[in-house]
């Protein structure tokens, strides 16, 4: 959604990082997957089921580290 000025916005640099594809119900990608639907959706009715979607997807996780934030805002 637009502000009340329509010029104004906010750009943010970031090194992304992606994991290895997720291969094993307790791989890192797994866990970090799980955990990343944990704080998004709150508890999932069956892990393992979800844990093998996940492996079937060939799902991996982006992690962006942001390093720098600037644009116009409003004051």
């Amino acid at each position: 959604m637009l502000g009340d000025n329509f010029y104004q916005y906010v750009v943010i640099e970031a090194t992304a990082e992606l994991s290895a594809v997720a291969t094993e119900r307790n791989d890192a990608t797994v866990e970090a997957l799980i955990r990343y639907y944990e704080a998004a959706s709150g508890a999932h009715p069956d892990w393992d089921e979800y844990a093998a979607a996940m492996i079937t997807d060939k799902r991996l996780a982006l992690t962006l580290r942001p390093e720098r934030a600037y644009g116009i805002l409003p004051s």
